[in-house]
């Protein structure tokens, strides 16, 4: 299932430009400085990632904690949230710092792209907000997931870290199914936990056996979120010569 989603990402991109020709061609530009920009880049983007889901469960940002908890909730306010944004934006410092005038234009633009959809999905990542905004939040973080795909392509990124990235891709989205069609089947609405107490109560008053479902589900989709990335950015580097 996992080769035959890679399949159809691949042949679908390939439909817009031929990632493999363009990133062989981006590669063999690279430079010794320029990889060990995109090691740091990495380092940035994992504490981006672990270091404000530390400090979330260190109660920096609410004393009453939510466990499990996403990536979009342990970095949607207070201190957790500007040290993830400080080093995501740090990430992307060193990682445009490879780009200049002479990379090819696709490539430009889809780096820019990818910034932007980044940027609405944490602009929209706020506690409390709108139906509106949720949907606005999910739809780009959703298409900034798949714009990993492509960048996996381009820098021809190894099988081990694509396999990774594909199966975890598929938890999540299955896990989130799965705490939909729970909260469905016990007629409640979609919608996530807005807070700790919201997500407590939405527990107690399903049925006990509805309820172990949805935190499983929720905790199944922690995981394999965070794994996402994870696979992702370690494999960053894994297809260049330094």
């Amino acid at each position: 299932l996992v080769t035959r989603f890679a399949a159809m990402q691949s042949s679908f991109f390939q439909l817009l430009w031929d990632p493999q020709t363009e990133g062989l061609r981006f590669r063999s530009n690279l430079s010794i400085e320029n990889v060990a920009n995109l090691r740091c880049a990495k380092a940035c983007f994992l504490c981006s990632q672990y270091l404000p889901m530390l400090l979330y469960y260190m109660r920096s940002s609410e004393q009453q904690l939510k466990f499990p908890a996403s990536l979009s909730y342990t970095t949607s306010h207070g201190l957790p949230r500007f040290v993830c944004l400080a080093f995501w934006l740090l990430g992307w410092f060193f990682f445009l710092s490879i780009l200049d005038l002479n990379t090819d234009l696709a490539i430009l633009v889809f780096a820019a792209q990818m910034l932007v959809t980044a940027g609405i999905s944490a602009w929209s990542n706020k506690p409390n907000q709108t139906r509106k905004h949720d949907l606005i939040h999910m739809a780009a973080a959703g298409l900034y997931i798949l714009d990993h795909i492509l960048l996996m392509e381009v820098l021809a990124m190894r099988p081990t870290y694509k396999t990774g990235f594909y199966t975890c891709f598929l938890i999540t989205a299955g896990s989130l199914y799965w705490g939909t069609s729970v909260k469905r089947n016990a007629g409640m609405p979609a919608k996530h936990a807005s807070s700790a107490v919201e997500w407590q109560m939405l527990l107690s008053k399903l049925p006990a056996d509805q309820s172990c479902q949805l935190w499983w589900s929720e905790l199944s989709f922690m995981i394999a979120e965070n794994l996402i990335f994870t696979s992702f950015v370690l494999g960053l580097t894994s297809g260049l010569v330094s």
